[in-house]
């Protein structure tokens, strides 16, 4: 509902009420949803970003629903806007764009999941395992521990939501 509610109070600020403005509102929301996406492969390094982007615009169940009021769209962008700002390394903002990304549709919980364990994983990729079971040096999980509870917090604010509201 919170998607709808942000569509519904830019229409309220507006002042016009009409369902074409609204779709149009809508796409102009979601559009960032591309450069989240080729920003995101850039950043990962990936081969032909162009193309990558240019694929996920070709899915078709992506364009058609750009215009409309469904959720997908948005919450898509949310989730890749998690995902751009955890591999830049910006964990406030991205723990932020996931906790509205969950707040748009539940399921984005598993990707918001997938961003803290991205963050667990690079950084056991670049110390390497055995410094995390040497239970002398601090440092390491101590950096972990800053880290990861801005994924953790969404994560647990969604299932007390969920258990709320069985």
């Amino acid at each position: 509902p919170a998607y709808h509610y942000t569509i519904a109070a830019l229409l309220k600020a507006i002042g016009v009420y009409s369902i074409d403005l609204a779709r149009f509102s809508s796409l102009l929301i979601c559009i960032p949803i591309i450069p989240f996406l080729y920003l995101t492969s850039k950043t990962l390094k990936f081969p032909q970003n162009d193309y990558r982007t240019l694929i996920f615009l070709a899915c078709p169940i992506v364009l058609p629903f750009f215009p409309l009021l469904y959720t997908d769209i948005p919450a898509s962008m949310l989730a890749a806007l998690t995902l751009l700002l955890t591999v830049r390394k910006q964990y406030f903002l991205a723990g932020l764009a996931g906790a509205l990304a969950i707040a748009t549709r539940q399921p984005n919980l598993v990707w918001v999941a997938f961003c803290g364990a991205y963050v667990f994983f690079d950084y056991v990729n670049q110390q390497g395992f055995r410094s995390l079971l040497n239970y002398k040096n601090r440092e390491h999980w101590l950096t972990l521990l800053k880290v990861l509870p801005y994924f953790a917090v969404c994560v647990i604010a969604a299932a007390i939501f969920y258990f709320r509201n069985i």
